[in-house]
């Protein structure tokens, strides 16, 4: 089994030389180093030096009490072992295992090494513990090491300057005794396999230099020394190492596009770039640099939907360089609706529904059913009670839930088919507004927003009654709590959360889902919630209050359910808020005192506002974002218009 590694040792002084006989032994150092030369990484978990003891030629040192062994960086200290005629050191690292990448080496050091008095060549054996051989069958290797005579005389060999930019000089020195033959040998792709002198060249003396070396990557140099004294050769190896800086990798390119059809939507990422390899935000693997050719698809969907941001990280050896496209929204088209209130989409993402307050007649209001391309109805309306307004569907996609304000109700609609239709009408709390389900479809709450009560119901089987109250309205926090303003629920559908409103200080009353038991006290705010929303990672909560969104932590405690994390302000009022799929940030829509409403959307780790802001439609009233994240609906009740954003990407941050 051969190493995954390349060995190499060196000497200090260089060459080795025997220690005289009779007087103090000559003290040297021995580095044996181990570089990963491959493309993939390789992971070591123990390198086993073994070195020859003794007197003669063959070892190295006949007293090895005072070598001092040194580990590599974040390895422990040696096991040692003194099999016969040997020492043997197990070098391992504190984590049971070290990675190396591709160029990377890691080294270990004797220090202290009495020579014995002996010439001769010795073999240290090395054996790589590596993860992909068993203990006792790994690989094993012998690196020569030679002991000249004593006083032979030092080799001095160096390299200036040996750090150069991409495609810089650098110059090759060496001084040694008269009489030895010197070469000099690398390799380079550029060049391949170089020897200095070349074959029936002049030998070089023992004193030069070979100048202007241009390289284009980290290339090591080796110097071999030779010489025949009184019938036996000495031969030694001495090695430089040259670092090119390389620069970071440019990204040239990156840049994408949304497609859909009928199976789905997906977003296509290009790019180019100089980089070894590169990284795409949401995807584990290592991928080319460069793809142009519209290969690499985001196919995107409810269990992997649309982020904010998409990073590509180019990486070579000096390090990695990143560029960012900011998912931005814009106003893809419009339609009008009398007076359209909340709005939400099927589950598949190929309907949307929305809440008409009035249907002309002054009487009844209706539930329209659009295409979520065209906007164009795909139904005729359903008749439900006038002057409704929030609107929820199952998660299964069968039946919508329509709070009916003025009437004090809930409609259940039947939505299994094309056609929409009436199931039955359950009594609710006192002008029953807002409606969330929750995620797994077994709990339906309605925010009575003028008793200050929460109704809860169950969903049936039965179509005659098809929900069941879970116990009487809850009334949401302490006396002088009368009104509701704001009504949100965790996707992970644990808790639910109020913007309570009254005599008290304003304040969110955060509600059990499952128990119905409060969660902590009410959190107090200072004015009035017109939104609450939670992003989907259950992190946080959102309030949007007067000219401010308020953001909280969902983590604090029991006793503590939220923790005021920061604010955001802006010159107008917030009214509707909606959360990105990753979690990232804020949909928001403002409204000035004149109805007209600004769209921004607000990245929750900087506060500041991402891509552009947009002016559109007056007196927002609902929010629908699809399960994959790549549709978006809005409704305004001034000019009465229901709103389809469409993504679109915009360079975002660039960096090393």
């Amino acid at each position: 089994m051969n190493p995954l590694l390349l060995y190499s040792i060196t000497t200090n002084p260089f060459p080795l030389q025997a220690s005289a006989a009779g007087k103090n032994p000559n003290i040297a150092q021995l580095t044996i180093v181990a570089t990963n030369a491959a493309k993939n990484d390789v992971r070591l978990k123990a390198i086993i030096i073994k070195i020859p003891v003794g007197q003669g030629s063959e070892e190295l040192t006949n007293d090895a009490r005072h070598i001092g062994p040194v580990s590599p960086e974040d390895w422990k200290d040696p096991q040692i072992q003194t099999p016969k005629g040997f020492i043997q050191y197990t070098f391992m690292p504190k984590t049971g295992h070290s990675t190396l990448g591709s160029d990377e080496s890691v080294n270990v050091v004797f220090n202290n090494i009495q020579v014995n008095t002996k010439t001769g060549t010795i073999e240290v054996e090395v054996t790589e513990g590596n993860d992909t051989c068993q203990p006792g069958n790994c690989p094993v290797l012998q690196l020569s090491v030679t002991k000249f005579p004593h006083e032979w005389g030092e080799v001095k060999f160096w390299v200036n300057p040996p750090v150069i930019p991409l495609g810089g000089n650098t110059t090759l020195n060496w001084s040694g005794p008269a009489g030895a033959t010197y070469t000099i040998e690398y390799y380079t792709p550029q060049t391949g396999y170089v020897r200095i002198p070349k074959e029936g060249k002049t030998p070089l003396s023992n004193s030069g230099q070979e100048p202007s070396l241009m390289l284009q990557q980290g290339t090591v140099f080796t110097l071999n020394v030779r010489e025949t004294i009184d019938g036996n050769t000495y031969q030694a190896q001495d090695q430089k190492s040259v670092n090119v800086s390389i620069p970071p990798p440019t990204i040239r390119t990156f840049e994408g596009f949304f497609r859909q059809d009928d199976e789905g939507s997906e977003l296509i990422l290009n790019w180019d770039t100089d980089a070894e390899k590169c990284k795409i935000t949401g995807d584990p693997y290592w991928l080319t640099p460069t793809s142009l050719d519209n290969s690499y698809t985001v196919a995107l969907s409810a269990k992997n939907p649309l982020r904010t941001r998409y990073a590509l990280t180019a990486k070579n050896a000096s390090g990695e360089t990143t560029s960012t496209l900011i998912v931005v929204w814009k106003v893809a088209r419009d339609c009008a609706i009398k007076s359209p209130a909340g709005v939400c989409l099927s589950p598949d993402g190929t309907r949307v529904y929305v809440v008409n307050q009035d249907d002309g007649t002054g009487r009844n209001g209706e539930v329209i059913t659009a295409d979520p391309s065209t906007l164009q109805p795909l139904c005729t309306p359903v008749k439900i009670a006038w002057h409704s307004f929030g609107i929820a569907v199952s998660p299964d996609g069968t039946r919508l839930y329509a709070a009916n304000e003025i009437s004090n109700s809930v409609t259940v609609l039947d939505a299994s088919s094309d056609v929409l239709a009436p199931l039955s009408v359950v009594a609710a709390g006192w002008r029953p507004k807002f409606i969330a389900v929750r995620r797994d479809g077994k709990r339906i709450f309605v925010a009575n927003i003028n008793d200050g009560t929460l109704s809860v119901f169950s969903p049936t089987a039965n179509r005659t009654n098809p929900l069941s109250p879970v116990g009487p309205p809850l009334p949401l926090g302490p006396t002088g709590i009368n009104s509701i303003s704001a009504l949100a629920i965790s996707p992970d559908g644990s808790r639910v959360y109020a913007g309570a409103n009254g005599n008290n200080p304003f304040a969110i009353i955060v509600v059990d889902a499952e128990t119905l038991q409060f969660v902590g006290g009410p959190v107090a705010v200072e004015n009035n919630s017109a939104a609450i929303a939670v992003t989907s990672d259950n992190a946080y909560a959102i309030a949007a209050i007067n000219k401010s969104i308020l953001i909280y932590s969902t983590t604090a405690g029991e006793n503590n359910p939220l923790r005021y994390i920061g604010r955001f302000s802006v010159p107008i009022e917030f009214s509707i808020l909606g959360s990105s799929l990753d979690g990232s940030c804020i949909y928001a829509l403002c409204q000035d005192t004149h109805g007209n409403s600004a769209w921004i959307t607000v990245d929750l780790s900087s506060l500041k506002i991402i891509g552009d802001i947009l002016n559109f439609g007056r007196l927002p009233a609902g929010i629908a974002i699809s399960n994959d994240g790549t549709k978006m609906f809005v409704t305004t009740q001034t000019d009465g218009k229901l709103w389809a954003l469409t993504p679109a990407l915009s360079s975002g941050e660039s960096g090393n």
